[in-house]
């Protein structure tokens, strides 16, 4: 079936003039949603359509349906409009029932939002409810259906000022418009109040502090619900305001609290301390000077060498101001900066020059401004690294939250919506190349529709003026070159005399050398003469002799600084192949291993382990119990097959940790019970109409009270698993925190699920099997035993047990095939001593890239000679792709 040129797919519901449909364009080849008129509909309501789809044209609002275009064919009329895959907000609500009230108020205030919007378009919803509003796959509201909607722009160009309809849905009417006035934005924000207050009448909270905000909530929505229009907010965007200062993190002092922790823990008690003070091996401190960049300028970075940028004595007055600005500015200051950006801030410059320690002292800035005022959102570092092309930039950002920082996705994700959080973004040259393009695209859509708190990153220079795309920041600005004078008064203070001699008639060690990074490794490069004179083979002298000198540090025995050489070199490889910028033990991966022989042997391995853990146990336990061998192995086989989704997954998936909340739980014990009730009523209507099974009436009384009572354990026991929730962040974040909440999370729902399993085998399963003929008579205590150990068994593996289980076996392949160790965290600790490695909370990352690139290009005989601190100059070798 055809509208126009649209093809119709699925009816997708029924407005007030029309039907609406998901339908493919096959001209633009994309879906879309298309509202047609009935075809009854009068000439006034076809006025209608057009006056409603060209007021929402005007729009243009990412939390109002976008509305694609309008056309008449062979007398239909019909009008194609943006597709959002997902519900509507009643939708929502009815399959959240356990949303804490925050998540509630986020959506709702985006639906504000696209009101707001509508109203400075001159457009009246008049039919505002959680029908009319729709929520995406993506977490974004939008508000839809403005068939009833009071269009005094478009209508006035119409002419057709008879077509406005009064009306809406009568329990969320203006008591004004009830009456028969006209009408108007503050209706639009009683409409709202009232499905708000609906949404949030059964929330309870049990911290004083919540139950506090919660009822700010609820003055701000009374005074929207006032019977006299005038009494009400000025406008929806000042109930907005009101509604969003209890829904920041402010209003949840804890969590916001623990997140800032793990920030300066993480990045800035110990990172961003060391490069400033010089305290980290090798380093020396060293001042940061900072250009501003524009557009022609990145032309001329792009064509090598990158020294300092041309003096601006003309041209633009107020790029002028702002690269005076900048010069003018230390690392320290970027806060600044950032807020003339527009708070959207590019930080770019070479290898080394100290992009990172400016996006970390800015981040300290930030965090110092929100550990002042509770309203200021929080900075968080990512490394844009690990970032996968087939998510958005934000559902990206919430697993790495999740990851590094503890932070449950829950909130990660609310507070993204809601900008309470800047993303400080690291490495943006750090993505594959293949990647890069699909990256820029999603960091501007991000910054487009979701950064309302800003966002700063950090690129190499070249690679950032290479980009085809760039992102679209407010402002970019350079880590300049270290100037000559100060490089040749740190090789002065350290043990580089034949650098010095060298340094006049060698542009390529001056060149070199202008990166703090380089300087600082040169230092304390202990070379006796330099006897190569490119560019490349000279950053190789200088690091085998760092090299050696920090492997020195983790060892005074030669074969044990080659072993652990050769488990960075290993390291650092797997790293590059795999894209990542760092290592988190429960983000290990197969892609880790080289071989694809040996990609496959994991996987393969890990999920055998598995489903042998399932099916060997469970069989032994049901041939113990009085089965026969065939039913026994059929259980365990149909219990295997239960975690197959589980498994198919190439990718280890670890679970998040849970909490038990007893008061959630009570909320829906009510509700257990009576669906338990239900339960045991329906399996005890055997005695009765199970064809004549039961000898007399006593014995049919005894079968109903007990499946009612096996009922009751089973609605406790739904209570119980109501009551689980995502548990807050820790406090610490370690090594393989994921995994332990990973194990933690499987114990926590097999024990109850193998405990009510017991129960219900004896009221259930025993009495089917007797009918069937197979009656176990003194052994059906070990069934109830073997079935309730196989179905514990299944809630393990599938809650959290495969990940862990997976992730041993990997650890194991990885010993047996790579130089790394299985026991990971010591030899990852000694590197973080050393100097090599930097252990970031809970992950790992090598004390800077370059190092990591050479570790990655090392061949054996270098390997040998670096770690038996021999000449390092014999270490020289050409370099190969890592």
């Amino acid at each position: 079936v055809r509208v126009g040129r649209l093809e119709i797919e699925q009816k997708l519901g029924e407005g007030a003039m029309g039907i609406v449909y998901r339908a493919f364009d096959p001209e633009l080849e994309r879906t879309v949603a298309v509202k047609v008129l009935r075809q009854q509909a009068e000439e006034q309501q076809r006025r209608r359509l057009r006056a409603e789809a060209r007021a929402l044209a005007r729009l243009n609002h990412p939390c109002v349906v976008g509305v694609y275009g309008l056309e008449s064919v062979d007398g239909d009329t019909f009008v194609s409009m943006e597709y959002v895959p997902g519900g509507t907000l009643r939708k929502w609500l009815d399959t959240h029932p356990q949303a804490r009230w925050r998540e509630v108020l986020a959506l709702f205030l985006q639906a504000a939002e696209g009101l707001a919007a509508a109203h400075d378009a001159g457009v009246i919803h008049q039919d505002f409810k959680p029908e009319n509003v729709l929520v995406g796959q993506d977490g974004r509201v939008r508000v839809a259906d403005f068939g009833m909607a009071w269009f005094d722009v478009a209508e006035a160009k119409e002419g057709a000022t008879s077509s406005r309809l009064i009306g809406g849905t009568p329990h969320f009417m203006a008591p004004e418009v009830a009456i028969g006035a006209l009408p108007s934005r503050l209706s639009d924000q009683y409409s709202l109040c009232v499905a708000l207050r609906d949404a949030l009448r059964d929330a309870r909270v049990e911290d004083p502090a919540e139950r506090q905000a919660l009822e700010q909530v609820r003055r701000a929505l009374e005074r929207g619900l006032e019977r006299d229009p005038d009494r009400r907010w000025p406008d929806i965007r000042a109930l907005g305001e009101a509604l969003s200062r209890q829904l920041s993190p402010a209003a949840d002092q804890h969590q916001r609290s623990l997140l800032m922790e793990r920030v300066e823990q993480l990045w800035l008690r110990g990172v961003l301390s060391e490069s400033l003070s010089g305290t980290e091996p090798g380093s020396e401190p060293l001042a940061i000077r900072l250009e501003a960049l524009f557009p022609e300028d990145l032309e001329r970075i792009s064509l090598p060498p990158a020294g300092d940028l041309p003096d601006r004595r003309s041209g633009d007055a107020e790029r002028l101001r702002f690269a005076r600005r900048v010069e003018a500015r230390s690392v320290l200051e970027l806060d600044d900066l950032f807020d003339a950006s527009g708070r959207r801030l590019a930080i770019v410059g070479a290898a080394g020059a100290g992009k990172t320690t400016a996006l970390l002292a800015l981040t300290r800035s930030l965090l110092r401004r929100a550990q002042a005022d509770f309203h200021e959102p929080v900075p968080v570092v990512l490394a844009l690294g690990t970032f996968e092309a087939k998510l958005p930039l934000s559902e990206w950002m919430v697993a790495e939250l999740h990851t590094k920082y503890g932070l449950p996705s829950r909130w990660a994700r609310l507070w993204l919506q809601q900008g309470a959080l800047v993303p400080m973004l690291d490495g943006l040259d750090e993505v594959p190349a293949v990647r890069q393009r699909a990256c820029v695209g999603a960091l501007n859509a991000f910054l487009e529709v979701e950064a309302s708190a800003g966002c700063a990153l950090t690129c190499r220079e070249l690679t950032y003026a290479d980009l085809e795309w760039r992102p679209e920041v407010g402002a970019t600005i350079r880590v300049a070159p270290v100037h000559e004078a100060l490089a040749l008064s740190v090789l002065g203070q350290g043990r580089a005399t034949a650098l010095l001699e060298h340094w006049p008639r060698d542009a390529q060690l001056r060149e070199l050398l202008s990166s703090p990074l380089m300087l600082r490794v040169a230092a304390r490069a202990d070379i006796a003469a330099v006897e190569v004179t490119r560019s490349a083979q000279l950053r190789r002298l200088l690091y085998a002799h760092f090299v050696a000198h920090l492997l020195a540090r983790a060892s005074d025995v030669p074969e044990s600084r080659e072993r652990l050489a050769r488990g960075y070199v290993a390291l650092a490889q797997a790293m590059i192949r795999s894209g990542s910028t760092d290592l988190w033990l429960e983000r290990l991966q197969s892609s880790w291993l080289e071989q694809a022989g040996d990609r496959r042997l994991a996987r393969t391995l890990g999920v055998l382990a598995v489903a042998l853990g399932i099916f060997i146990p469970g069989t032994l336990a049901q041939l113990a119990s009085g089965l026969p061998a065939s039913a026994s192995v059929l259980g365990s086989a149909l219990a295997v097959l239960l975690t197959a989704r589980t498994l198919r997954s190439p990718h280890i998936q670890t679970v998040e940790g849970i909490r038990w909340g007893w008061r959630r739980a009570l909320r829906w014990l009510p509700a257990g019970l009576i669906g338990g009730a239900l339960v045991g009523a329906l399996f005890a209507s055997r005695y009765w109409f199970g064809g004549g099974d039961v000898a007399d009436a006593d014995e049919a009384l005894r079968g109903l009270f007990s499946n009612l009572g096996y009922g009751a354990l089973l609605g406790l026991f739904g209570a119980f698993a109501m009551g689980l929730e995502a548990a807050d962040q820790a406090t610490r974040a370690e090594p393989g925190a994921g995994l332990r909440d990973s194990l933690g999370t499987a114990l926590a729902v097999a024990i109850p699920g193998a405990l009510v399993s017991a129960l219900g085998s004896t009221q259930v399963l025993l009495p089917l099997l007797a009918r069937a003929g197979l009656d176990l008579g003194g052994q059906g205590a070990a069934f109830g035993v073997a079935w309730s150990g196989l179905v514990g068994l299944v809630l393990f593996f599938v809650y959290g047990g495969a990940a862990v289980t997976r992730h041993w076996v990997l650890r194991w392949v990885l010993a047996l095939k790579t130089p790394l160790p299985r026991d990971l965290v010591t030899f990852l600790d000694i590197g973080a001593h050393a100097g090599i490695l930097r252990r970031v909370g809970g992950g790992y990352l090598f004390m800077h890239r370059t190092l990591r690139d050479y570790f990655a290009s090392l061949d054996d005989d270098a390997l040998k000679l670096i770690s038996a601190a021999r000449d390092p100059q014999r270490a020289l070798t050409p370099e190969r792709p890592a």
